[in-house]
């Protein structure tokens, strides 16, 4: 059976107001939804600082667009859990100071809370291409090689040794792979590391403990 010309039409023309109805609920609800989310921030007691905190900085940045501006918005997004909206402020930092370890390393948290981990791992090793004795890049690069995901350029044990290889004196990644290694069940390199570790410093109560129970 021939559909008419006119038929045809009025098929494509009910298709497209069923998409266009569709679309307009779907934002309709995602503003709603948005807002809501927002007056929660704004009633709840412990969130409330922040929530002021951004309407303070985006009436700020609309006069004056500086660094700090930008990475204390990225901090009151981040502690919001908005970690999108955090990403953008960090970026927009990074755009008026290039090479900033503080907002490359927030801009890797912000990465990975979503998910995002190999934009985490490019913004986390930037820092090393210009601050490489950044110790909490080395351990947040170490946390995040311990979640399961392709194309990492290092892993959870030879990022830490590269920094310590730097910075062999630094406690904080000999004792994190100490620990690593103690989770692993590796308990001989476990004990290596703690005993490496009291050897820079030998008044570490919880090394000295910790060590104390490996060895029984």
């Amino acid at each position: 059976m021939k559909i008419s010309k006119e038929k045809i039409q009025y098929i494509f023309i009910y298709i497209a107001l069923t998409i266009l109805v569709l679309v307009i609920s779907f934002l309709a609800f995602f503003f709603v939804s948005d807002h809501m989310k927002w007056q929660g921030y704004k009633n709840d007691e412990n969130k409330r600082v922040f929530y002021e905190r951004i309407i303070d900085l985006k009436a700020k940045l609309k006069t004056e667009k500086s660094y700090e501006n930008y990475l204390d918005l990225g901090n009151a997004y981040y502690t919001l859990e908005e970690y999108y909206l955090a990403e953008k402020a960090y970026r927009e930092a990074i755009g008026i100071v290039h090479r900033d370890s503080l907002a490359y390393g927030n801009l890797g948290d912000a990465y990975r809370e979503q998910g995002k981990y190999e934009k985490a791992e490019n913004s986390y090793l930037e820092v090393l291409d210009f601050k490489p004795k950044e110790t909490k890049i080395y351990i947040d690069l170490h946390d995040l090689y311990k979640i399961d995901w392709e194309g990492k350029k290092y892993d959870s044990v030879s990022i830490l040794l590269k920094g310590i290889e730097i910075m062999p004196n630094e406690t904080d990644l000999i004792n994190k792979l100490a620990v690593y290694y103690r989770d692993s069940g590796n308990i001989k390199k476990a004990i290596e590391y703690f005993e490496k570790s009291l050897e820079i410093n030998s008044e570490n109560e919880l090394v000295i403990n910790e060590l104390n129970r490996l060895k029984k």
